[in-house]
């Protein structure tokens, strides 16, 4: 039965069919490097007609001229403010698309999804010397100079997506079945709906969540020591590992900044403290 993409003709037809349908597929080059060279260059002929300006205002023979911008006859200097002008606003149109696509705007692709274009490209139907970007390219690494299209994807679930993703397909390929999908009916091909995975990262995190909040404080409920100080350090033991295990995962599930993480585990922390004052840990009252 013919499906989405073998509707369309091999190659760069049914390529551009598919990173249309799957958003995590759109993978492309930064060309930092060339980009930063250009900006020198452009950089550089400011710089240069800057001080042309300066050797024609320093050498001008009437000096009245510097005064007015109306009455300045001076068709050189004319000249070379358009010329200034023009550069300008290239070199500031160049500044502005660098700075967008080389920074943390455009994020560098997980390397689950360059596997999945590889793994594509294998197929044979875009020429080799076209597919290199994503690889090796004259014996360079360009795995840093990446970016992805994909909507704001969040690196956490986006990776915890993945590994479900390929923990799904062992199970399928353990068991001869190839899961179903409406992009293609290559064998060698294997999509999963993104909802599924979403779904089911979402659920996972949902548990890993229920997990770090109740698990501390059934811990914290079930202390019981008679000796004061013993309970108590047991008690700061639970609390520092929940807590770290709780600030870990926020730090590499997520692009949190340095405020956010540490408010994010003083909240958490100082839920716990609340709950263990309030559970009736004080000191003995001494005896008469």
């Amino acid at each position: 039965m013919s499906t989405y993409l073998e509707s369309l003709p091999d190659g760069y037809p049914r390529l551009a069919a598919l990173l249309g349908r799957r958003s995590e597929l759109r993978i492309f080059r930064r060309f930092s490097t060339v980009r930063m060279r250009l900006l020198l260059l452009k950089q550089d002929q400011i710089t240069k007609l800057e001080s042309e300006l300066n050797t024609l205002d320093e050498t001008e023979v009437n000096p009245m001229f510097l005064g007015t911008i109306r009455g300045d006859l001076n068709e050189a200097r004319r000249a070379k403010l358009i010329e200034l002008d023009e550069a300008l606003a290239k070199y500031d149109d160049h500044l502005e698309r660098t700075g967008r696509l080389c920074g943390d705007i455009q994020p560098q692709p997980v390397e689950g999804d360059i596997e999945s274009l590889e793994a594509w490209y294998g197929r044979g139907s875009i020429a080799r010397a076209e597919t290199k970007y994503l690889n090796f390219t004259d014996g360079r690494y360009w795995g840093r100079d990446l970016l992805t299209l994909e909507d704001a994807p969040d690196i956490g679930m986006k990776r915890l997506g993945q590994w479900q993703g390929r923990m799904i397909l062992r199970a399928c390929r353990w068991f001869g079945f190839r899961p179903s999908n409406d992009l293609t009916t290559d064998q060698t091909v294997f999509f999963i709906s993104d909802r599924y995975l979403r779904a089911g990262a979402r659920a996972i995190v949902a548990s890993l969540t229920i997990i770090l909040l109740l698990v501390p404080v059934i811990l914290l409920n079930y202390v019981q020591q008679k000796d004061y100080i013993q309970q108590t350090v047991i008690q700061f033991v639970i609390i520092f590992l929940a807590a770290t295990m709780f600030v870990t995962a926020i730090t590499m599930a997520s692009k949190a900044r340095m405020v956010e993480i540490f408010v994010a585990g003083a909240t958490y922390t100082a839920v716990l403290v609340v709950f263990v004052a309030s559970n009736g840990n004080s000191p003995p009252t001494p005896g008469p």
